[in-house]
């Protein structure tokens, strides 16, 4: 009996050091909690001052340590523990091999794949890859090294999938030359091998069947317009291991991200936004890209490239936000569907042919932080209707406004320094320079003030409604395509004082039937009158010494023409198609005549060569 109980004691003693053990280190086990009588789940932790009285001992982990290394090809494994003695494992990924340098066992031929191999620096494990066969007949140019080249064209090569050695002809290839590609229409891939450092400019450019291209590790310099006109191609993807170039979303930012290099002209996408990390648009970033028609441009972007939106011509909707300072030449040249845009300040400068060619556009905002308009900013804009120059503009250049046929209206600042506008046509600051007059106007015959010296270049661009124009004696020269196509106008007089007529100034009036050049004229442009097609005769004066190259071309009613003694040379093309001259009489003071000068005159039946003539170029 005695032992008995000294038994039951034991047992009892035992139970109760299981259960403080147990309350010490409380386990949970997922999925298996029960509820007690409060509702509360058995594994939850109990809090000090609970019905128990006891506190939830919670794990602290101490730091990880490796119990297995991982290799470049297996994982390996580390644990941390508990206070309690829990314990806790985890795998550690695989290294992957460090690579060396390739080194080429077998170069690939035509016929035949090549070999190469890497030896790892960690484990010395050698890793070998075949190079695939390659397209032969491209052509190449030896750099100056003496050792490396670059590819220039298919030449031969009739591959649609060509893959690019990494030698050619025992020279190792580094580049991929201008326009090497080009309007290769038919090809469908390219594969570019490691060691090409640079692809220059227009490399791929309107090869439409090309869909994705992969740009090799090496690749240090990309060049502009590289997929121009690619209309296939959606996806560009960069090596994860280049440092100079990154992919994202199939299109090319530079390593950092802050230049948005290519956009893939193939995506059938209608809008895009640029990631707001991108600080620069770079030259022809979108070029080509026809299938946008909206484009958002974040706060963080500062500069517009070079032609950065050229020829996006669906491009309907876009804004240019604060931060914006600088806008380059052809920026957004050709965006047809365009129909306004504001500038916003701090923008100095608007380049060269930066809207030529945006047909739809009808208004624009140029702010007070502008101080130049590049040569042919707006021109041929033909839907805008008025345009403001403010105070701060302090350079136009040349056409800016060329071929805007419905601008009724150019107001400028009284407050700018150097330019005023008068009647809604444009003017130096002191009048002595008619530098645009509103195409758009519906007036049907204008007289060019008598303060004006010099007309200039596209003054009267695409000024179709004019029939007559006058002409004042202060007027000494008469500017590049400054009449040009002004297809109505049937007079004019060219008043003594006037020394160069420049080139295409009445070229496409096809309706001037007469017209006589003075004798104070000493030089008349190359195509200075070519296409007036309703021109029946003019006079060349004694002062003129040169006929310049196309000055009558297609001058299709031109029956005579007097050329004076003075004139010692006929340049290229100089009456070619004019098809109603009969007969021509060149005077003894002619040395040269160029070729094509009289090409295409098929009604000429008589002309006479005088002997002074010493040289006469084929197709003359």
């Amino acid at each position: 009996m005695k032992r008995a109980s000294i038994l039951v004691t034991s047992v009892c003693l035992l139970l109760l050091i299981c259960i403080a053990m147990l309350t010490a280190c409380e386990i949970n086990y997922p999925n298996e909690e029960t509820e007690n009588a409060d509702g509360a789940s058995e594994s939850d932790p109990v809090e000090s001052g609970s019905e128990s009285g006891t506190e939830a001992h919670i794990h602290e982990f101490g730091e990880w340590i490796s119990i297995k290394e991982a290799t470049c090809t297996a994982d390996g494994e580390q644990e941390r523990s508990c206070s309690c003695g829990e314990k806790e494992k985890q795998p550690v990924k695989a290294t992957d091999h460090t690579e060396g340098e390739w080194i080429i066992d077998k170069v690939a031929t035509s016929d035949e794949n090549g070999s190469k191999h890497q030896i790892c620096s960690i484990c010395g494990e050698t890793i070998k890859e075949d190079i695939f066969t390659v397209s032969v007949g491209l052509t190449y140019q030896i750099n100056r090294d003496g050792t490396t080249c670059i590819i220039t064209g298919v030449g031969t090569c009739k591959d649609k999938d060509i893959y690019i050695g990494s030698y050619i002809d025992g020279y190792h290839v580094t580049g991929i030359g201008n326009s090497a590609f080009s309007r290769c229409i038919e090809l469908t891939s390219v594969t570019i091998p490691e060691g090409v450092k640079v692809i220059h400019p227009y490399a791929f450019s309107d090869c439409i069947g090309l869909t994705s291209i992969t740009i090799p590790e090496s690749v240090t310099d990309i060049g502009y317009s590289v997929f121009y006109g690619c209309t296939g191609l959606t996806s560009i993807t960069v090596s994860a291991n280049n440092k100079d170039y990154k992919s994202i979303d199939g299109n090319i930012y530079s390593k950092d991200g802050t230049e948005l290099i290519a956009y893939a002209t193939g995506k059938s996408s209608k809008s895009f936004n640029i990631p707001d990390f991108v600080t620069i648009i770079c030259n022809h970033a979108f070029s080509g890209c026809t299938s946008l028609t909206s484009i958002t441009i974040p706060e963080s972007v500062t500069s517009i490239g070079e032609r950065a939106f050229d020829q996006c011509i669906s491009l309907t909707s876009i804004k240019i936000p604060k931060s914006v300072t600088s806008i380059d030449g052809f920026a957004f040249r050709g965006c047809a569907g365009l129909t306004s845009v504001t500038i916003p300040e701090g923008v100095t400068s608007i380049g060269y042919y930066t809207f030529e060619g945006c047909t739809s556009l009808t208004s624009i905002t140029i702010p007070e932080s502008v101080t130049s308009i590049g040569n042919s900013a707006f021109s041929r804009c033909i839907e805008l209707t008025s345009i403001t120059i403010p105070e701060s503009v302090t350079s136009i250049g040349n056409e800016a406004f060329r071929y805007c046929t419905g601008l009724t209206s150019i107001t400028v600042s009284a407050n700018n320094k150097n330019y005023k506008s008068i009647d809604g046509n444009l003017y130096s600051k002191d009048g002595t320079e008619l530098i645009a007059y509103a195409a758009g106007k519906s007036s049907k015959s204008f007289n060019i003030p008598d303060f004006v010296t010099s007309i200039c270049n596209s003054a009267f661009s695409g000024c179709t409604s004019l029939t007559s124009i006058t002409i004042p004696e202060s007027v000494t020269k008469i500017g590049d395509y400054a009449f040009y196509d002004c297809t109505s106008l049937t007079s004019i007089t060219i008043p003594e004082g006037v020394t160069s007529i420049g080139a295409y100034a009445f070229s496409g009036c096809a309706s001037l039937t007469s017209i006589t050049i003075p004798e104070s004229v000493k030089k008349i442009g190359d195509s200075a009158f070519s296409d007036c097609t309703g021109l029946t005769s003019i006079t060349i004066p004694e002062s003129v010494t040169s006929i310049s190259s196309s000055a009558f071309s297609g001058c299709t009613s031109l029956t005579s023409i007097t050329i004076p003694e003075s004139v010692t040379s006929i340049s290229s093309s100089a009456f070619s198609g004019c098809t109603s001259l009969t007969s021509i009489t060149i005077p003894e003071s002619v040395t040269s005549i160029s070729s094509s000068a009289f090409s295409g005159c098929t009604s000429l039946t008589s002309i006479t060569i005088p002997e002074s003539v010493t040289s006469i170029s084929s197709s003359a």
